[in-house]
């Protein structure tokens, strides 16, 4: 196990949700176009590093029926 903890994430009626995982130390949110949120967990020692030192989970969406066209 890598890390373990919960989130609750904002569902929006006519909404696809995308999530995204990534390993770093730093919000990787800040270099993410589209994303609306992001919560990070602290990894387990033995699987940090230098650059890693949590788990972060990155989301975002669009409207289903009036999507924006990035």
């Amino acid at each position: 196990m890598l890390s373990e903890r919960q989130v609750v994430l904002p569902l929006r009626h006519e909404w696809e949700l995308g999530l995204t995982f990534r390993t770093a130390t730093e919000d990787p949110a800040q270099l993410c176009f589209g994303c609306e949120g992001s919560r990070a967990f602290p990894l387990v020692e033995n699987f940090r590093g230098p650059e890693r030192d949590s788990l972060w989970i990155l989301w975002g969406g669009n409207s289903i029926s009036n999507p924006v066209i990035y």
